[in-house]
């Protein structure tokens, strides 16, 4: 008779059913901005890799997901500058736009009219934006959909 509720192996401690990290939780150290642009609890998650690659998304207490707003629409044309133009070329990443801590990236719209500037949180070059949250801005709120 098979016993289904033990798949460990013995002297694992029960390794086998713990869950493994994701990839942010392995290779990103998450550092934070607090009120972001002196918006109170506006705050910006910045996931920094060893390699000093950073991923800007907003803090998991960030008004748009502690109040589980609806987001209708992203638009990444702020202060003048569209940061869907970015065109970048070669190993030294030529062409990049140069973004400072108060740098916006993005506006977010919600569903309930509020919205948000989403600013950058540390000086550097703009390599990518995520372009999905144009098409599906909902994304923004889900855990690991970052901007980029």
């Amino acid at each position: 008779m098979a016993d289904d509720s033990q798949h460990d192996l013995p002297g694992t401690g029960g390794i086998l059913e713990s869950e493994h990290p994701s990839l942010v939780e392995r290779y990103y150290q998450p550092k934070y901005t607090i009120d972001s642009q002196s918006k109170k609890d506006e705050d910006i998650c910045i996931l920094t890799h060893s390699n000093r690659i950073c991923i800007v998304t907003v803090a998991e207490w960030h008004p748009l997901l502690r109040e589980k707003k609806t987001i209708s629409k992203v638009n990444f044309d702020v202060d003048g500058t569209n940061r869907l133009d970015n065109k970048i070329s070669g190993k030294g990443k030529r062409g990049a736009q140069l973004l400072t801590a108060s740098s916006s990236l993005c506006e977010v719209t919600c569903s309930d009219a509020s919205k948000y500037i989403i600013s950058c949180g540390v000086r550097g070059q703009l390599i990518e934006v995520n372009e999905n949250l144009l098409t599906s801005p909902h994304l923004l709120s889900q855990k690991e959909m970052f901007l980029r």
